[in-house]
């Protein structure tokens, strides 16, 4: 099956409703703490099962596949026609959504990656001087995973403007090429059948 703009489009909107859909899911899984059991100098803190650290990866995975089809989308030569790539950083618009694209895709990606680094652990021992009976088990900060969510539903949204812009561009790009290279046909066309008029004429009179 042929690759066709319509196709792209309803990738990235896909795969960036899925990222976005699993980020809330983790967002809302997440336990509020975990269960604090002092020990001798050290507390443990004991953390019920739950598959937040399972939903992030999938959030993340899908706006790392959106990004690519994205990227994908952009530059692909539709119909076996592809347009120079200056042609799209031509447009100021395009270069300032590309760019706000990229950067919105590296702090959704900061957003769904930090929690997974730092979650907890099974046992998540802590040391130190601090009092063992006012230490808490915290989870990662509530609001960082919906968050990351949001912005990779952003992503998919600003590749669809990209996508936009650089059809618009391509379509205005292969419009001047033809308009310049169909003149040149003409011209041979013409020239051709002005060739085989002559050469009808002069097959005339050689037989008169």
């Amino acid at each position: 099956m042929a690759v066709t703009m319509k196709i792209m489009c309803v990738l990235v909107a896909a795969l960036g409703i899925l990222s976005f859909v699993f980020g809330i899911l983790a967002e809302t899984k997440k336990p509020a703490a975990g269960v604090p059991i002092i020990g001798k100098g050290m507390v443990i803190c004991k953390y019920p099962s739950d598959p937040t650290l399972a939903y992030a990866g999938l959030s993340f995975g899908f706006l790392l596949l959106c990004s690519a089809v994205g990227w994908f989308s952009i530059f692909y030569s539709y119909k076996g026609r592809k347009a120079p790539t200056s042609v799209f950083f031509q447009s100021s618009t395009f270069f300032s959504f590309f760019t706000i694209t990229l950067g919105t895709i590296g702090l959704a990606a900061a957003f769904l990656l930090w929690p997974i680094a730092t979650h907890h652990h099974p046992n998540y021992n802590i040391t130190g001087n601090q009092d063992p009976h006012s230490a808490a088990c915290p989870t990662a900060k509530t609001g960082v995973l919906g968050g990351g969510a949001f912005l990779s539903l952003n992503s998919s949204l600003l590749w669809l403007v990209c996508f936009i812009l650089t059809s618009n561009a391509r379509e205005d790009y292969f419009e001047d090429l033809d308009s310049v290279e169909k003149p040149k046909h003409i011209e041979k066309a013409e020239a051709g059948h002005t060739t085989a008029l002559e050469d009808d004429y002069s097959s005339e009179i050689i037989s008169q």
